[in-house]
């Protein structure tokens, strides 16, 4: 499975074309504003990754809309989003499955949230824009805290809360930014371990 990063800003969008599956981590931690738009132009049957980071250390507005667009008759693809909060992030995310051609595919669409505090909120939308009867589509959505059963089994062995949350957000990181060379994978999660610790304090 072929991998991407790319380090989103606030001056425009990106587009990418899938023909094969892959996984694509999109991160920002831009302090302002945003509202951008990340296209898919899908030609196969693909099974697409997409780890969606948004950092905060105020209290911005971002928005992301992912456009996964079928150009492929027969194609069967999945996608599966999952959307990371740290911070005082407001992130909200729309995943649009759209096909204006009269294609027989298949599409689902899944979007999963992680918020790391009471500060961050997120919000997703999987919608599909479709021109014909022939394409069969499913979606889900879920938005939750970090893994409730995994702090649970480290305050059980003897670790405080806010030091267990900082080993799960930690390594949740290292899951979204795995894509990156070692050492800057490790400069990453640095900086944003300290967004984190300040918004937490």
């Amino acid at each position: 499975m072929k991998n991407n990063f790319v380090e989103l800003d606030t001056s425009k969008n990106v587009d990418f074309n899938i023909t094969s599956s892959q996984r694509c981590d999109l991160f920002e931690m831009n302090e302002a504003n945003l509202n951008t738009t990340i296209n898919f132009y899908v030609t196969s049957n693909i099974d697409l990754l997409i780890n969606m980071s948004s950092i905060n250390s105020q209290d911005f507005k971002k928005k992301f809309i992912i456009n996964i667009y079928l150009q492929g008759s027969g194609s069967n693809v999945v996608v599966r989003t999952n959307c990371l909060g740290i911070g005082k992030s407001n992130t909200a995310i729309e995943v649009n499955g759209i096909c204006d051609s009269n294609y027989d595919s298949k599409i689902n669409i899944q979007i999963d949230g992680i918020i790391d505090s009471p500060d961050v909120v997120i919000t997703g939308k999987p919608k599909f824009i479709f021109k014909t009867n022939t394409i069969e589509a499913r979606h889900g959505l879920t938005i939750g805290k970090v893994n409730e059963k995994e702090l649970t089994y480290l305050l059980s062995r003897g670790i405080d809360a806010k030091t267990a949350k900082y080993m799960l957000i930690s390594a949740k990181l290292f899951d979204c930014l795995k894509t990156l060379p070692a050492q800057q994978n490790e400069m990453k999660r640095k900086q944003i371990l300290n967004i984190w610790g300040e918004t937490n304090a």
